[in-house]
């Protein structure tokens, strides 16, 4: 379907074979037929986690790691060529460009495309993730204070909290400038109003800790941004690392910036999909 041949189906990455189908997908579903759109810039932000199946089924295998060499086992399972993979597959022309900011890397792909869309460099813009590892199944080792939970679930802003679990998933959307939309009477899912992206620096406890003050000049960001303030807002889908340190720090993050701007309560649901599907990476 996307003209690979078998030794290149056989090689690749699932975390590549599966976006592909994905992105299709969403093309799809968004009445986007890019050997049809020819006037139309498509571009293509994407990431991936490190590719275990590198590690766990090509190298292991002892005929495809002497017979296959390193370009070709790069392009098939390295996170540098996703993007480039599906604008190649898909004889996409506008910018490829792969992302990679560890556990934000779902909404910077978002982030970029946006930069992107409203400097007006592109039409159509591609925008995804995706983590799936090899073995599929394996145990894990819960540390005391660690981030992995003791109990295997995964119960974020809960009282039971007491870490997370990791595992697969990936998303891919198709962004337009919003008027776009409109004129074309495309089906719209939903309207990104106004983003926030910045860094702790070292104002926090360590390497993977979250600190106060960067989520809160986040936030308030993002909020600026979209012109809207806090009691507009009745949900709230948060990162919810579901451990102790990292639910308070965000929830009084949330709450901090809340408060700069009202003192109504109780409107506002907090929670994250982690509770559902664990951590995707």
């Amino acid at each position: 379907f996307f003209g690979f041949n078998a030794m290149e189906a056989a090689i690749t990455d699932p975390q590549q074979r599966f976006f592909l189908e994905c992105a299709w997908e969403a093309l799809e579903d968004s009445a986007v037929a890019p050997g049809k759109t020819s006037d139309k810039v498509i571009s293509v932000f994407a990431g991936m986690s490190d590719s275990t199946y590198l590690q766990e089924n090509i190298m292991k295998n002892a005929e495809a790691a002497q017979s296959l060499d390193e370009l070709q086992k790069r392009i098939a399972t390295h996170y540098s060529m996703l993007s480039t993979q599906l604008s190649y597959r898909l004889n996409l022309k506008g910018k490829s460009l792969n992302v990679n900011t560890a556990c934000s890397t779902g909404l910077i792909v978002i982030e970029e495309a946006c930069q992107d869309l409203l400097a007006y460099k592109s039409d159509i813009a591609l925008a995804g993730a995706c983590s799936m590892v090899v073995p599929q199944h394996k145990a894990y080792e819960a540390q005391l204070g660690g981030i992995l939970s003791q109990e295997g679930y995964c119960r974020p802003f809960s009282s039971k909290a007491d870490g997370t679990v990791f595992s697969n998933g990936i998303g891919v959307v198709v962004l337009k400038r919003l008027q776009d939309a409109i004129d074309a009477g495309d089906r719209i899912y939903a309207v990104i109003k106004g983003r926030g992206v910045n860094n702790d620096g070292f104002d926090k406890v360590g390497f993977a800790a979250p600190s106060v003050s960067g989520q809160m000049a986040c936030i308030r960001a993002a909020m600026q941004a979209a012109k809207v303030r806090p009691e507009e807002i009745g949900f709230l889908e948060a990162h919810g690392t579901a451990t102790a340190l990292g639910d308070m720090i965000e929830f009084n993050a949330i709450s901090a910036v809340y408060r700069e701007q009202t003192t109504k309560k109780q409107f506002c649901a907090l929670w994250a999909v982690k509770a559902n599907i664990g951590h995707t990476d």
